[in-house]
């Protein structure tokens, strides 16, 4: 039986609410013992909605059950004086600790990783700030995105910036225990929420840095700004609900007439181009509603991407969701059953791993191992995995080349199965020469230096668009050595501010996959790597026979990510898909939206940064693995899965209620006043979101109302709930005339979390992020310096953990080609005469100062 990538891992959990949980969800998953420590009354989150009915308080609430899936469960008292000394002697046993900046004061032993995740981080002006899921995604940058442009902006449902920080400090955590494993060196893992949503932006702050644009809101619809706007990338009504349309390109764009019948609209010059397009949305709106008005969504989406390759999307709710075919036969959700809550329906992981698939147990009870947990003779450790939760279900989504699991007939096999065998990782290595212009330092380096913790990994990048280059350029900030492989027939354009932000830190190598020699030297390259990342769909690399299997063929231990949209397998697998239309099969736009009104996608291409995320998560996974056992594997990270993921407690209370949340806007069920309020200027906005009778007479107080305060029908939680409408109409009265950063720093000084609704100019003035020095300033050739976000992964208290100072040390993203020779001469050792041919032959690109 393979061996799990983390089962010789020992974790304690001392985290609190959704991101550290998340961590550690993902973190037992994938075999480490995670001890869970909360308090007695236990973790503030079993007592949080969505909550299951006829169910004991405490095991109650769907966010507790799917957050802490797989985990040992005690509860202590670390205040009294036994409750420290037992925690102590835990935390002797344990290899990561998770918690907030706050969670531990004292030392911790020699060689253990900590992570630390918070709402603002350890240091800068809003370090002690209040936060709640609408603050941070205000002050992050996401908020003023999403909406209607004359309306309040519209937050994304659940805990996104929580889940997306998890994300983060699960892969920087995986990072800190291959550095360990090398080093011995233990390492502080620190990730806050601000930062994390700050550098997954596609393109909102170098539309200003390279523009001055401020990026705007425009409700369904894509952008309408500097060169930004595709259309119709949009969400339309049909017979029986939503399509979400990501027309993308011309080469989409010249299918869409001919697909509804009207080809004769493509020679219409109104249409010609996007902007164009764009400035005539309502036009094709109307001829696409037309067309759709007497078809259903499912209709469409077959017709559209499966017969014409269009990038469209059905809108669906939860239960759709949950039966979506495509999902059942990649064995994303798994029933598991609990003593309490009884058998419910949960997500599983957001990608697939050959080898080593995730495992899932159900969550511990309040308290449930506490006496084999805290006991001062037992040593923690994996051999005392709890034996309480028995019903371990592999997630194993039914992969094609996935390995044969335990009790599984090795003669049922597809024949194009990898075999499992341990290889060892030194099979078909060339030496790792240096290169210059950019490409990181190696074997070579001098120790003191201080190399990337990634500087012994070296990764081939064949991704495009937003959520492969970005995943490649998280472990490229990392010191991993990335090789961007590209067509040289690609336009040159270095004034793209969002190719430079998301390729710096790499070489590029253009090369021809469609050549036999190209497909020769890429393979060539494939036996000094250790990974492989590709964002195609599943049928390019196939076309091209650069199959996993025919990787192994050159490097037996190979790690290979693909990244497509619905997944390698199933019968959506080849169907187009961009972060803009497959949204909307995720199920978050059916709870998001304006009370009343219809759904709404977030109009960031959203599942594009959370699969880049995901890819990081993945691929860490493997590559720890590999270290421990010397075998590579195959990762399938699906485009539609991640987002899915994080709203977990709201598909494990559907499959209990059937219930669809409905959509309300800003506003919390249990809180008021809770929303986005309007404040002096233009188009200005302040969150604002009082969660305690306290909070209220302090919100009063800086309002200067204390008839309002001691008003009976305000006094409690549910009378100003009921009155809603009534206190969002009195704060927006006071909130107008204020301006939005000074409101939120009187508020948060009275322990009220708020926050402004940055656009991408104030994000990147941000008082906090610049004292932090979050962002990067890098000098782009021929351009000179922009200022980009840095990387929300702090190791030791670092901006980065790359090299000390990190940012200067950071490159530009290469020229069109700057490396190719180099990799062919050093790398590959190619002789002149062959790369003179491979050039002769526009096989291969090679920058000259020329171009």
């Amino acid at each position: 039986m393979t061996a799990a990538p983390l089962q010789d891992v020992t974790v304690v959990e001392v985290a609190q609410g959704v991101a550290g949980p998340f961590c550690g969800r993902m973190l037992a998953a994938f075999g480490a013992d995670v001890i869970k420590v909360e308090p007695p009354k236990g973790d503030r989150t079993r007592r949080a909605d969505p909550r299951l009915p006829s169910v004991e308080d405490a095991e109650a609430s769907a966010l507790y059950l799917y957050l802490n899936m797989g985990k040992r469960g005690a509860t202590l008292d670390r205040r009294s004086a036994d409750g420290a000394a037992a925690f102590s002697r835990l935390l002797e046993g344990a290899d990561v600790l998770i918690g907030d900046e706050r969670a531990v004061d004292s030392p911790l032993p020699d060689g253990m990783i900590r992570a630390s995740l918070s709402p603002f981080g350890s240091t800068g002006p809003y370090a002690r700030w209040r936060s709640s899921p609408l603050v941070s995604l205000a002050l992050g940058g996401f908020l003023y995105l999403s909406g209607d442009e004359d309306r309040e902006p519209l937050m994304i449902p659940g805990y996104q910036s929580e889940c997306l920080a998890g994300l983060h400090a699960y892969a920087g955590v995986l990072m800190a225990l291959c550095d360990r494993d090398r080093t011995g060196i233990g390492r502080v893992v620190e990730v806050s929420e601000i930062e994390t949503l700050a550098a997954l932006h596609q393109f909102t702050t170098v539309m200003h840095t390279y523009g001055g644009l401020v990026r705007r809101r425009h409700g369904a619809r894509w952008e309408n700004q500097g060169g930004y706007g595709r259309y119709p990338i949009t969400v339309l009504p049909c017979k029986d609900g939503y399509v979400s349309y990501a027309v993308s390109t011309e080469g989409q764009w010249e299918l869409l007439f001919p697909m509804i019948g009207r080809p004769e609209l493509l020679e219409e010059p109104r249409f010609a181009t996007f902007v164009e397009r764009r400035e005539r949305a309502d036009e094709i709106d109307a001829i696409l509603i037309d067309w759709m008005k007497d078809k259903t969504r499912r209709e469409i989406f077959q017709l559209a991407a499966g017969s014409w390759s269009e990038p469209a999307a059905p809108l669906l709710e939860l239960d759709e969701v949950l039966a979506d075919p495509q999902l059942v036969h990649r064995r994303f959700f798994a029933e598991i059953d609990h003593p309490d809550a009884g058998t419910l329906t949960y997500p599983t992981a957001p990608f697939k791993m050959s080898l080593t698939p995730p495992t899932f147990k159900r969550a511990p009870k309040l308290g449930e191992h506490t006496n084999e947990i805290i006991a001062p003779s037992t040593a923690v450790g994996r051999a005392q995995a709890s034996t309480a939760a028995p019903n371990v279900i592999p997630a194993n989504a039914g992969i094609q080349s996935a390995c044969p699991q335990p009790g599984v007939d090795p003669a049922s096999v597809p024949p194009s199965t990898p075999p499992c065998e341990p290889t060892s990782g030194s099979q078909g290595r060339l030496s790792r020469d240096s290169l210059d212009s950019g490409v990181r330092r190696n074997d070579s380096q001098p120790q003191d230096e201080h190399p990337g913790i990634l500087s012994d990994v070296r990764i081939l990048d064949l991704t495009r668009v937003w959520a492969g280059p970005l995943a490649t350029r998280i472990l490229a900030d990392f010191g991993a050595e990335v090789i961007k492989i590209s067509d040289p027939r690609a336009p040159l354009d270095r004034v793209n501010g969002t190719n430079n932000k998301l390729n710096r830190n790499k070489s590029s190598v253009a090369l021809r996959l469609d050549h036999e020699e190209g497909r020769r030297m890429f393979l060539e390259l494939v036996a000094v790597s250790d990974v492989v990342v590709e964002n195609f769909r599943p049928r390019v690399m196939r076309n091209f026979e650069l199959t996993y299997e025919r990787l192994r063929e050159v490097r037996p231990d190979v790690i290979m990510c693909s990244m497509p949209g619905f997944g390698t397998t199933g019968d959506y697998a080849d169907y187009p898909a961009f972060g803009p239309s497959v949204e909307a099969m995720t199920g978050l736009p059916s709870m998001m939206g304006y009370e009343g009104g219809p759904p709404r996608t977030s109009s960031l291409a959203y599942p594009d940064p959370i699969a880049g995320l995901n890819a990081v998560a993945a691929m860490m996974t493997a590559l720890r693995h590999r270290r421990r056992t010397g075998q590579g594997q195959f990762i399938d990270v699906a485009l539609t899965e991640g987002p899915i993921c994080q709203i977990g407690e709201r598909v494990v209370a559907h499959s209990r209620t059937g219930e669809q949340p409905a959509r309300a806007g800003n506003a919390h069920p249990d809180h008021a006043p809770y929303g986005v309020y309007t404040a002096a200027g233009d188009d200005e906005w302040i969150a604002v979101c009082v969660t305690s009778d306290a909070e209220w007479r302090a919100l009063c107080e800086l309002m200067d109302a204390p008839a309002l305060a001691s008003d009976p029908a305000y006094r409690d939680a549910p009378g100003r709930v009921a009155r809603r409408a009534e206190l969002d109409a009195t704060v927006a009265e006071w909130s107008r005339v204020r301006d939005a950063g000074t409101a939120a720093s009187a508020l948060q000084a009275r322990g009220v979390a708020a926050g402004r609704v940055s656009n991408n100019r104030q994000l990147l003035d941000d008082a906090h992020l610049n004292a932090r020095g979050f962002f990067a300033e890098i000098v782009e050739p021929d351009i000179g310096v922009k200022k980009y976000p840095g990387q929300p992964i702090r190791m030791d208290g670092a901006p980065s953990a790359m090299l000390p100072p990190a940012m200067p040390q950071w490159k530009p993203s290469a020229r069109l080609g700057e490396h190719s020779r180099q990799v062919m001469t050093e790398l590959l050792g190619m002789t002149p005469q062959r790369t003179d041919r491979l050039e002769r032959a526009e096989t291969v690109g090679a920058f000259t100062e020329d171009d």
